[in-house]
């Protein structure tokens, strides 16, 4: 039946990705705002341990190279 599997939650989301974090050292979990209604908003990067190490560096790169005039 269609619609009939219910999707994660936020929580149970999270939850999910906080393990997989957990597990290894090149997932990492990051909080960027909320909703409006006070749910978390996140996202995970996967990348190699230089790589995550470097992940500021990298969004300033990508800040300049977005707002750049061309």
């Amino acid at each position: 039946m269609i619609g009939a599997r219910k999707s994660p939650t936020t929580k149970q989301a999270r939850r999910y990705m906080e393990a997989l974090a957990r597990s290894s050292p090149n997932i990492r979990v990051v909080t960027y705002g909320e909703t409006w209604e006070g749910r978390s908003l996140f996202y995970a990067v996967v990348g190699s341990a230089e790589r995550l190490a470097n992940l500021e560096a990298i969004k300033q790169n990508l800040k300049r190279i977005a707002f750049r005039k061309t």
